[in-house]
């Protein structure tokens, strides 16, 4: 039977991190990052729908702050629409799918 440290590796090897994300779906090379641990960027629509590009799941926390429209994903096998004003904030490991979002969606 695996030991509780060898689920979390098995579990641990199916994510990828920011700088893995940043390069192979946005094109920010990793001299441009100050940082391996933290990342702010703006997003729209069509940024944000770059995220479906990565089967894996995130090793590390993430958020999104919705300024203005609506998107609507797949947060754990969980239906979400978020609106201007919600804020979400992402756990390691956590499966996410956009599935829409408006024209004028608008995020950090």
């Amino acid at each position: 039977m695996a030991t509780d440290r060898e689920n979390f590796r098995n579990f641990a090897t199916d994510m990828y991190k920011l700088s893995d994300f940043l390069t192979s779906v946005l094109g920010i090379s990793h001299d441009d990052v100050a940082s391996d641990e933290l990342f702010c960027s703006e997003s729209d629509t069509r940024l944000t729908f770059l995220t479906n590009q990565m089967q894996e799941t995130l090793a590390g926390y993430s958020y999104t702050l919705v300024h203005d429209g609506w998107l609507q994903l797949l947060y754990n096998d969980r239906m979400l629409v978020l609106k201007q004003g919600d804020l979400l904030i992402y756990s390691p490991g956590v499966q996410v799918r956009i599935i829409n979002g408006s024209m004028n969606y608008h995020s950090v």
